[in-house]
């Protein structure tokens, strides 16, 4: 097990190194959407932003820095709009594909662009709320995700700092990839899928989960579920420790309660699992 662990280490510092890298040059957060034709161009949004028709069901966002925020509200069509802009130029983007909206930081910035860019936006999106999403995904630096009262079937979020809270939500299938930004989730949900340098999860659930995947260095998984739950939890770790209020019992190497309906893993160096009921 202490080799494993070791191993892990020697990865988890050559992608930390590799991640710095891709900060420095800039250029992953502003990746293309695929091959644009003239006619594809994304779109500049002003300040006062967009509206677009309530039959999309996937958004990708690729932000930089700021907060972005997703919310139902008493509107007939989904909402776009931005605050924070210092030049026209840094305006946000965007590109309709079918159901799916992609939304950028800004349009085709240089290297230059990018070392002098010292501000944040806040990107906010307002939805119908009797709308029926389908995919999520963000690919972010430091940007903070705030999403709420919303139900998604998979939300993917790729990025270097900045929490991610999810309120009031239902999500069948979560996957979180992020060196430090911590995730808070109130709600309903089904997978969880967490890697991370030291970001902690925190998930207070209606529900029983199926599945909750975590490889960490050193960040803390803390789990509210309902007073009838089952779980299994297997660790793969240096020094985390273990803490349930449910009784357990230990069956080939794995902390059980009642059913193991939930099969929770967790590999690390020093992060912990503590279970708690609701």
């Amino acid at each position: 097990m202490k080799r494993n662990a070791i191993i892990r280490i020697i990865a988890w510092t050559v992608s930390l190194v590799i991640l710095v890298g891709l900060l420095i040059a800039g250029m992953n957060w502003f990746r293309p959407f695929g091959s644009r034709t003239a006619e594809a161009e994304l779109t500049p949004v002003t300040v006062s932003g967009g509206h677009f028709t309530r039959d999309i069901r996937e958004i990708e966002i690729d932000w930089v820095s700021g907060n972005i925020r997703l919310m139902p509200a008493d509107v007939e069509s989904i909402e776009v709009s931005e605050t924070g802009v210092e030049d026209a130029k840094y305006a946000m983007v965007w590109e309709l594909e079918g159901q799916t909206l992609k939304i950028e930081y800004c349009k085709n910035p240089t290297f230059g662009d990018l070392k002098n860019l010292k501000f944040s936006k806040d990107l906010t999106i307002t939805v119908p709320r009797d709308w029926e999403g389908r995919t999520l995904a963000v690919d972010a630096a430091s940007a903070k995700l705030s999403v709420q009262d919303l139900t998604l079937q998979e939300v993917e979020v790729d990025a270097a700092s900045g929490e991610c809270q999810f309120k009031n939500c239902a999500v069948d299938a979560l996957d979180i990839d992020t060196a430090s930004g911590d995730i808070d989730f109130e709600g309903r949900l089904n997978r969880l899928d967490c890697d991370s340098a030291s970001a902690s999860v925190r998930a207070v659930l209606d529900n029983v989960p199926y599945e909750i995947d975590m490889d960490t260095a050193s960040g803390d998984l803390e789990l509210y579920l309902l007073e009838d739950a089952g779980f299994s939890v297997s660790m793969d770790t240096m020094s985390g420790k273990f803490d349930s209020t449910f009784p357990t019992t230990t069956k080939n190497g794995r902390y059980v309660c009642g059913d193991g309906a939930c099969q929770i893993d967790i590999s690390s160096m020093s992060g912990g699992v503590t279970i708690r009921s609701k």
